[in-house]
C-alpha cells in the first residue's frame, strides 16, 4: 500500500513537471486571440495586397512534423521512466506521447509566431527608413541598405535583394517578398516596384500611408506586450523552478522511501 501510494505521488510530480513545461508554452494559446486583436489594424493593408498576392505565388510557411515526433517521444520516454514496472506502462506510454506532441506543437507555435511577430516589426521599420531615405534623396537601395542596419532578422533577405538589384529590379524586389513571406513584405515589394516604374514621387502617398498603418500596428504589439508582462515573469520563472523540484525531489523521495521500507523489511 505505501509503495503504491508513494508511485503514485511520484507520478504526479512528474505530470506536475510535464503540465509547468507545458504553461511554458500557453501563451502561444492566447495566438489566435492576438491575431484576432491584429486584424482589424492590418484589414487594409491585406486588401491592398490582394492584387499583388494573388497575381504572384509566395510559398506558404507550412508546419512540420517533427515537433510532434519530438514532443511525442520526449513524453513517452519521460512516461516510461515514470511507470517503469507498474500496470499502467502501457496506458501511460499513450498518455505520454500525447502530452508530448501537444507541447512540441506548442512550442513550434510559439517560436513560429515570435518569429513573424519579429519580423512584422521589422518590417515596419523598413517602411520607415526607405520613406525617410528616400524623402532626403537616397535611392530605392541606398535606403533598403540604410534600412537593413536597423532590422538583423531581415537584412540577409535585404542584402540578397540588393545583389540582385542590378540585374532585374523588379525580380529582385519580389524575392525579397517571397523570402520574408509576409503580406506587408509582398505589399512593401509591390510600392517599390510601383516606384521604380513610375517614380518615387508617385509612390511616396501610399509607402507613407502604409507607414502609418504599421505603426499603429506595432504600437498595438506593444501595448500587448506591456500587459502580459506578469504572466510572461510568472512563466518563465515560478513554473521553471516547479518543473525542475518535481523531477528532482520526486524521485529522490521515493528512492529514499523504498530503501528506508527495504532495511525495515531486514530488521
Amino acid at each position: 500500500m505505501v509503495r503504491q501510494l508513494l508511485l503514485v505521488c511520484f507520478l504526479i510530480g512528474t505530470w506536475v513537471a510535464i503540465g509547468a513545461a507545458v504553461l511554458l508554452c500557453a501563451r502561444s494559446l492566447v495566438v489566435p486571440v492576438r491575431v484576432r486583436f491584429l486584424d482589424k489594424h492590418v484589414a487594409g493593408l491585406r486588401r491592398n495586397v490582394i492584387g499583388f498576392v494573388s497575381s504572384r505565388r509566395f510559398p506558404a510557411v507550412s508546419g512540420s512534423n517533427m515537433p510532434f515526433l519530438i514532443g511525442g517521444g520526449v513524453g513517452m520516454c519521460v512516461a516510461a521512466v515514470s511507470t517503469w514496472g507498474s500496470p499502467a506502462f502501457m496506458s501511460s506510454l499513450g498518455i505520454g506521447a500525447c502530452a508530448g506532441a501537444l507541447g512540441g506543437w506548442l512550442v513550434y507555435s510559439n517560436i513560429r509566431e515570435t518569429r513573424r511577430l519579429r519580423l512584422l516589426r521589422e518590417v515596419a521599420i523598413l517602411y520607415e527608413a526607405v520613406d525617410f531615405f528616400t524623402l532626403v534623396g537616397y535611392t530605392i537601395p541606398q535606403a533598403l541598405r540604410l534600412g537593413s542596419i536597423a532590422t538583423p532578422s531581415l537584412r540577409a533577405h535585404v542584402e540578397r535583394c540588393l545583389a540582385r538589384y542590378s540585374r532585374d529590379r523588379v525580380r529582385a524586389l519580389e524575392e525579397f517578398a517571397r523570402e520574408v513571406n509576409l503580406p506587408e513584405a509582398a505589399l512593401l515589394s509591390s510600392v517599390l516596384v510601383h516606384a521604380e516604374e513610375a517614380g518615387m514621387s508617385m509612390s511616396r502617398s501610399a509607402l507613407q500611408e502604409e507607414s502609418r498603418s504599421l505603426e499603429e500596428l506595432r504600437r498595438s504589439l506593444s501595448e500587448l506586450r506591456v500587459v502580459s508582462k506578469p504572466i510572461y515573469f510568472a512563466v518563465y520563472r515560478g513554473l521553471p523552478l516547479i518543473a525542475v523540484s518535481s523531477l528532482l525531489v520526486g524521485p529522490l523521495a521515493y528512492r529514499l522511501v523504498v530503501m528506508l521500507k527495504m532495511f525495515s523489511t531486514l530488521q
